[in-house]
């Protein structure tokens, strides 16, 4: 990991700990519980963000959108180039299925896609710092 991408990681992990003791020091619990789900919600988005100002992760992040995003681009394409109608009508249906439940707005896709990223980032990571204490 190159020293920008780590102390772009380290502010981070710094920001998400403050904001745990933040939450811990709220005396009401159903606030402090909500504040706690708020978290769990918003520390995948605020990574994404924090990371990708390395290249890296941008490229693993497009690449993981295009790769679970491929069961509604896929069926798209292929229905180009097929000429019977009945085929090319249920690979649309399908695609629009798939679309349906994947890429539009409230459904899990994008979460699904920055868990992902973080995890084959942070694969990445582990192998660097592997390779890192060796070399030393």
């Amino acid at each position: 990991m190159n020293a920008k991408a780590k102390e772009a990681q380290e502010k981070y992990l710094k920001g998400l700990e403050e904001k745990k003791a933040e939450v811990k020091k709220e005396p009401n619990p159903f606030k402090r519980f909500w504040k706690r789900v708020w978290l769990l919600i918003e520390w995948p988005f605020l990574w994404i963000w924090a990371s990708c100002k390395d290249w890296r992760v941008f490229v693993v992040f497009a690449s993981v959108l295009l790769i679970i995003s491929s069961e509604v681009w896929v069926p798209y394409a292929i229905a180009l180039f097929v000429t019977d109608e009945i085929a090319k009508g249920s690979l649309l249906s399908v695609a629009t299925a798939c679309w349906l439940f994947w890429l539009a707005p409230g459904t899990p896709f994008i979460p699904l896609c920055i868990f992902v990223t973080m995890g084959i980032m942070e694969i990445i990571y582990k192998i660097e710092r592997g390779k890192n204490a060796k070399g030393k």
